[in-house]
């Protein structure tokens, strides 16, 4: 977990068969005021109740060239993000295959949590 007043940088890591049993089953990024990056990195096989990969909780992190793959979560099997100063670009990540027991298989925005940038999805 990535904690208030911090600056994440996060990269060419590779997460696989983690387990968290609240947020985000690689990563949770929470309340980074600054804007850091999480950059070419692979997430694998993760599973949390809320963002089985990344958990995004009022931050401005550049997630960037990430592939988040085959995740589980009860909600936002990929990622799940709240909060209204959560403004996190997703840029060139690949998203896919991942599942979730309520909604968003994918992706999961709650509480006006929005992306910085538009989904170029195919």
């Amino acid at each position: 977990m990535v904690e208030s007043g911090v600056t994440p940088r996060i990269e060419n890591c590779y997460f696989a068969n983690n387990i968290a049993l609240q947020r985000g089953g690689a990563v949770q990024l929470r309340s980074s005021p600054v804007a850091g990056y999480m950059r070419n990195c692979v997430i694998e096989a993760c599973t949390a109740d809320l963002g089985g990969a990344l958990y995004l909780d009022n931050t401005r992190a550049t997630i960037e060239l990430c592939s988040l793959r085959l995740c589980d979560a009860r909600v936002g099997g990929g990622i799940a993000a709240r909060g209204s100063n959560n403004t996190s670009p997703i840029l060139r990540t690949v998203i896919s295959g991942n599942s979730a027991i309520e909604d968003g298989g994918g992706l999961y925005f709650v509480e006006s949590a929005r992306c910085g940038q538009k989904f170029n999805c195919n």
